[in-house]
């Protein structure tokens, strides 16, 4: 890893180009900064220094490290006869290590620079080899260029507490499910029955700047007097795309998703919480590769993976045995306003399947707890009427009738009589 601070004009800001960093910094930075990427997959993976259960430098540590560049010289070398093989980049990419490397230009200012470094530290990240470089590395750019924020670092420094249980005491008391999960948590998904009744309050009070009790008998009074009433004020926010109204309607999700379709979601800027355990027997299948050929590939690993735990390798330095292909938990908490948003971009026929897969289950469950809220989630072509790639996919027709039947359907209600709202006190 090489940092580079680049120079700007903006004092309160800092901007590094940083060389060969893993899937694995690159998500937990991506978490807490501005990022960029700025160069393709090539043969290019994090060899880390494999480490003793009592955290020594393993004594056969430069053996360790040649096994496993071999081994991800075998899988790079699998994935470029799978795209030899016509398997596309997204789809071929689920074979490979999360030890890739990626080179990125990220940018902080002041405050989050220091609470950046801080919250490694806190966490006691620095276990993790590539993060203590990474800590180690901006400290001394910040020591030199802001010797102000690296004394106030040093001073939070010693205040950091430690985590008052052990981690591995933890797993003993942990009851992790086995059974299959809905992906919109019940106890919370029962509250969304009233998310289009909180939805019109919110736009009363912000519309005609009235109190809470005041917006609720309104509220009242209209749909007493209006059936269609809902119906009406979200169709009025979706049309006028004013959202920031939805954004107090809130969803819980839990589900499974891959390393790849994490690394997928944050090229696009979608933020996404710290990954959970992941068990490497939980993976996703991608349709285009074949199966048997998969399946060898997984087995590989985990022979390998098998070899590394009896040599007495720490279990920080087993996650490089990572593929993309392996699966963890997560429990995501989503605003309308923003599964509106990304059901436009992974609802389309165009995205990765896994993820679309996901974020049509997430569509399904919210739109029978949220009632009107539900039908303006889908794929742009299908809510706003217009495809956003050049050649569109051959669902394009279908999903344009659709939207032509949204519209229909709610523009007849701007026929009937407009209720004129007069605020009252």
């Amino acid at each position: 890893m090489k940092i580079i601070k680049i120079e700007n004009n903006n004092d309160n800001e800092f901007v590094f180009f940083i060389k060969d960093v893993s899937f694995i910094l690159t998500n937990y930075i991506t978490n807490h900064c501005s990022v960029k990427y700025n160069k393709p997959l090539i043969n290019s993976f994090y060899i880390p220094n494999f480490h003793d259960k009592d955290d020594n430098i393993h004594p056969f540590n430069n053996e360790l490290k040649g096994i496993y560049k071999k081994h991800t010289d075998i899988l790079y070398h699998k994935y470029l006869n799978l795209l030899e093989e016509g398997i596309t980049k997204e789809e071929a990419r689920y074979i490979l290590p999360i030890t890739y490397l990626n080179d990125l230009i990220i940018s902080f200012n002041r405050n989050e620079l220091l609470n950046f470094i801080t919250t490694i530290y806190n966490n006691n990240e620095t276990n993790r080899e590539e993060l203590s470089i990474l800590a180690t590395e901006l400290e001394k750019i910040i020591k030199t260029n802001d010797p102000y924020i690296y004394s106030i670092l040093q001073n939070k420094k010693k205040n950091i507490k430690d985590f008052p249980y052990k981690e591995k005491s933890l797993k003993d008391i942990i009851l992790y499910k086995e059974e299959k999960r809905d992906i919109l948590d019940r106890e919370y998904g029962n509250d969304l029955l009233l998310s289009d009744y909180r939805t019109c309050i919110n736009l009363i009070m912000k519309r005609y700047n009235v109190t809470y009790e005041e917006a609720l008998s309104i509220t009242e009074g209209l749909m007493h007097n209006d059936s269609k009433f809902k119906r009406k004020i979200i169709n009025y926010l979706i049309r006028n795309n004013d959202l920031d109204i939805l954004s107090q309607v809130n969803y819980h999700f839990v589900y499974d998703i891959s390393l790849n379709a994490l690394d997928y979601m944050n090229k696009k800027n979608i933020i996404i919480p710290n990954i959970t355990p992941i068990k490497i027997s939980n993976y996703y299948i991608p349709q285009e590769i074949e199966k048997d050929i998969f399946i060898s590939i997984i087995e590989n690993n985990k022979n390998m993976l098998e070899y590394f735990i009896k040599e007495g390798v720490r279990d920080e330095d087993l996650t490089c045995f990572y593929l993309l292909a392996n699966k963890f938990t997560i429990a995501n908490n989503l605003s309308a306003k923003d599964l509106y948003e990304q059901s436009k971009i992974y609802c389309c026929n165009k995205s990765l399947k896994e993820i679309r897969d996901i974020t049509n289950n997430m569509i399904k469950k919210a739109k029978q707890a949220t009632g009107v809220l539900g039908d303006f989630y889908g794929p742009t072509c299908a809510i706003e009427g217009y495809c956003i790639e050049k050649n569109p996919c051959n669902m394009f027709d279908l999903h344009l009738e659709e939207y032509k039947k949204l519209i229909d359907k709610y523009d007849k209600l701007d026929e009937e009589d407009t209720i004129i709202l007069k605020k009252s006190r």
